[in-house]
């Protein structure tokens, strides 16, 4: 009988292990709204610019490592992304979706093979830029596995005006020229 009882409390301590590592691969609910008007301003083209470069500093050996072929994305600082910004892209918490309203309105490029990317036509104001940087390190013997990381920053363009920035997971984004 008293093994049954340890058996039985090992299995509900599995159990309760198993559902707590599981929570926190769910993503956590976001607690900012879409409000259309604050993408207003950003709805059409503009006359601004946006170019750069994009790496990440490896933790683990300061290696640098390009944005080469990876995801660029350019949306508008509002209230509702910079939720995303700063829970998503600086604190590496997974969200749940966003709001379909939302993309419309964010922009998306490639990392070129030097890790540089641009943005045209776009309308004078606040963005946030975040490049996710992928690559692989050594894991079991003979193994490797991904590993990923934010490049990120955020620019204020004034209408007509055209910033290069370099973006790092170190800083937010540097002006480098008008």
């Amino acid at each position: 009988m008293e093994q049954h009882a340890r058996t039985g409390s090992s299995l509900v301590l599995v159990i309760l292990a198993w559902l707590i590592a599981g929570c926190t691969f769910l993503p956590s609910s976001r607690t900012a709204i879409f409000d259309e008007a604050e993408y207003a301003p950003y709805a059409g083209e503009g006359p601004s610019s946006i170019s750069g470069e994009a790496y990440i500093t490896r933790t683990t050996d300061s290696v640098l490592v390009k944005c080469v072929g990876c995801a660029v994305f350019l949306t508008p600082a509002t209230h509702y992304s910079t939720e995303w910004f700063e829970r998503h892209v600086i604190d590496g918490q997974k969200l749940t979706q966003g709001d379909p309203r939302s993309y419309k309105y964010r922009r998306e490029t490639t990392g070129t093979s030097e890790g540089r990317f641009a943005f045209d036509r776009l309308p004078a104001g606040d963005y946030y830029i975040a490049c996710y940087t992928t690559w692989q390190v050594p894991g079991k013997p003979g193994k490797t596995t991904g590993a990923w990381a934010y490049s990120k920053g955020k620019v204020h363009l004034e209408a007509g005006e055209h910033k290069k920035v370099t973006l790092t997971n170190w800083h937010t984004s540097s002006v480098l020229a008008p």
